[in-house]
Formats: structure tokens, sequence, C-alpha cells
């Protein structure tokens, strides 16, 4: 089943995915539209991580690229999968921050309860 990303709010989102260095954007929107694009779960370069409650993380295989994109699924239309953007972080540490997973929880819920 192909893919479709939005975002929770596009002014957000944006503000984050541009914060990100250049490099790292590039990755990310070609990792996204390359997500998009398939019907695999975990495809090369793409890493999906599942943070439980819905949450997933998508990222580039090689570390060097620091973007990350948090995301959840919320339905299919016309047989497309609905994935929601709720946050973007560059990567500085081996896990994810705190206040980052919470704001993003947060979001995603917020989302899910208006719908």
């Amino acid at each position: 089943m192909r893919r479709k990303f939005s975002s929770f709010d596009e002014g957000v989102t944006d503000k984050e995915f541009f914060s990100l260095p250049e490099r790292d954007q590039a990755k990310l929107a070609s990792i996204l539209e390359q997500y998009e694009m398939t019907e695999e779960s975990n495809t090369r370069p793409a890493i999906v991580k599942d943070y439980g409650e819905g949450l997933y993380m998508i990222r580039h295989e090689r570390a060097a690229y620091q973007g990350r994109c948090l995301f959840f699924r919320y339905g299919v239309v016309s047989g497309v999968e609905q994935l929601m953007i709720v946050a973007f972080y560059k990567k500085e540490s081996d896990s994810i921050p705190k206040q980052i997973l919470d704001r993003a929880v947060t979001r995603m819920k917020r989302f899910k309860e208006t719908q």
C-alpha cells in the first residue's frame, strides 16, 4: 500500500524541518519521498523505528545524517495509508530527548482528539 505524509501543522513542522542542517534536510526529504512510494516497512536506506503508542521515527540508515522525523499512521484513504508528521529534530545523542518525544506524543494525541 502506498503512503502519504501530511503535517499536523505545517507552520510548526516547516520551522522544525528548516532548522535542520541543509544536507540533513535533503536526505530526510528524499527518505520521506521514497517511503511514500514503497509498500515495504523498512526499505533501505530508510529506517523506521516504533516508539510505541502508534508513534514512529524515520531516518536515513547512515548515522552521519542526523535529521529525524516523528509520525503516526491515521488511516487509509483510497488505498493510500495516511501518515501524520508531528515533529522533525536533529539527533544529538543516542536516544531521543524526552522533551521531543513528549511533545510528539502530545501533538499526536491532540490531533487524534480533533478527528
